[in-house]
């Protein structure tokens, strides 16, 4: 479930804010609480100072929870590319190996077997079509 949450994209921000934005909402909690049961604004006052103070403890603690959680996924998400990294490095060194033995028994095939390129003194020689001769070529 964290994994989703950090995939989602709530930004680091507000999980930085956490403790301030608990401490808050447990004060207002408290103080509108006491406000309709009509507790006495000196207690009323203490109340949410001492809510405010546990609750932002409270998020101290879940904003670490939370870091550290993170933390152990962008590891976990780190080494699983660099496993796959090293996993595709070593294919590609299996693959270079066999087109080096291959290359080396085509080699072995073909080990003295010369082909003799050379071409006969009578050949036909290529003459270029003049341009002059364009005009007596007949339209069809």
């Amino acid at each position: 479930m964290i994994h989703f949450i950090f995939k989602k994209g709530i930004r680091m921000q507000y999980i930085q804010r956490l403790p301030f934005i608990l401490g808050a909402l447990a004060a207002l909690a408290a103080g509108a609480l006491g406000y309709i049961r009509g507790v006495q604004e000196r207690n009323l006052y203490i109340r949410m100072a001492v809510s405010m103070l546990a609750f932002y403890a409270v998020g101290l603690l879940v904003r670490s929870a939370l870091l550290s959680i993170k933390k152990e996924i962008d590891e976990k998400e780190a080494l699983e590319k660099q496993n796959e990294l090293e996993k595709q490095k070593e294919l590609i060194r299996q693959k270079q190996k066999e087109i080096e033995e291959e290359g080396a028994s085509d080699e072995k095939k073909f080990k003295g077997k010369n082909v003799d390129f050379r071409v006969d003194e009578l050949t036909d020689e290529f003459t270029p079509f003049s341009a002059g001769n364009l005009h007596n070529v007949k339209k069809s």
